[in-house]
C-alpha cells in the first residue's frame, strides 16, 4: 500500500507493508539513520520520534498508521545526525556494576557515599517516585551511576588488569548492544581512545527543559527556546562555550 506522510517539514510518499513499521521506512527508504533501531520492544527510546507532535517508538508504530501525519526524526529536531547507539538492558547494567566489583555514589543529599553492587546500583538509577523533580533526578542519578562507573574502571587498573578488564568485556559483550552501522573495527578504536579519556574530563549536558506539561493523555517535557543553542554547539563543537552561558546543572 501507498502512504503519504510529511517528515521533517518535508512530504514523502512510499509503497509498505501494513506491517512495516515506521522505524524501518526511515531508516532504510528515507536514510534518516538518526533515528536507531534498539530494542524492538518499544522500551529503550532509541527510536523515538514526534507523530503530530506526540513521542512515539517507531519500532512498534507502524508506517500505515502514519499516512497523511506530519512526523519529526531527531535529524528535524536538532539538525544533528547521531551516528552511533549503545544499549544495555538492567541485566547487563548489574553485570557490568559487578565486573568491577560495585561503584561508589552519594545515595542521599549529603557527602555520605555508598559502595552499590550491582543490584542496589540498579535500584539506585531506577528510583524516580521518591525524587521531587521525577524522570529529571533519575536521568542525574543515571549520570551519577555512569561516572562512577567510568571512574571505577579507570582509576583500579582495570583496563590494564588481564582478569579484571576480562571481567568487564565478558559482560559488555554479552550486555551491551550497538546499532546495526557500529562495526567492530569501529568499537575496537573507540576503546582505544576511552582509555585515554580522565574521568573528570567527562561532562553531561542535558536538554533544556522549559515545563512538563501532556498532549492529551500523554505528558511530554517543552524544550525551552535556546535548546537550539545546544544542537548548534555540538554542530560547531563549541560546547564549553554553551556551557559557559547556560547552566545545566
Amino acid at each position: 500500500m501507498d502512504v503519504t506522510f510529511t517528515v521533517n517539514g518535508r512530504q514523502a510518499s512510499v509503497a509498505v507493508d501494513p506491517a512495516e513499521p515506521l522505524l524501518e521506512v526511515l531508516r532504510e527508504r528515507l536514510r534518516l539513520t538518526g533515528t536507531k533501531e534498539g530494542c524492538n520492544e518499544g522500551e529503550c527510546g532509541a527510536c523515538t520520534v514526534l507523530v503530530d507532535g506526540l513521542p512515539l517508538d517507531s519500532c512498534i508504530y507502524s508506517a500505515a498508521a502514519a499516512s497523511g501525519r506530519s512526523i519529526e526524526t531527531v535529524e528535524g529536531l536538532t539538525g544533528l545526525r547521531v551516528d552511533h547507539l549503545a544499549v544495555i538492558d538492567f541485566a547487563g547494567f548489574e553485570a557490568l556494576v559487578d565486573a568491577v566489583d560495585g561503584i561508589d555514589v552519594a545515595t542521599g543529599n549529603g557527602p555520605i557515599v555508598s559502595h552499590l553492587d550491582g543490584e542496589a546500583a540498579l535500584k539506585f538509577v531506577r528510583q524516580r517516585q521518591a525524587e521531587p523533580l521525577g524522570d529529571l533526578d533519575r536521568v542525574r542519578q543515571e549520570q551519577m551511576a555512569l561516572r562512577a562507573l567510568l571512574v571505577k574502571t579507570m582509576s583500579n587498573g582495570v583496563l590494564t588488569d588481564p582478569a579484571g578488564l576480562y571481567r568487564l568485556l565478558d559482560a559488555a559483550r554479552s550486555s551491551v548492544g550497538v546499532d546495526d552501522t557500529l562495526t567492530n573495527g569501529r568499537l575496537r578504536a573507540v576503546a582505544a581512545e576511552l582509555r585515554k579519556v580522565q574521568p573528570t574530563a567527562v561532562r553531561f549536558v542535558q536538554a533544556p527543559i522549559e515545563r512538563w506539561g501532556s498532549e492529551g493523555s500523554q505528558p511530554v517535557a517543552y524544550l525551552a527556546p535556546y535548546a537550539t543553542e545546544l544542537w548548534s554547539a555540538l554542530r560547531s563543537d563549541t560546547l564549553d562555550t554553551y556551557l559557559y552561558q547556560h547552566s545545566t546543572g
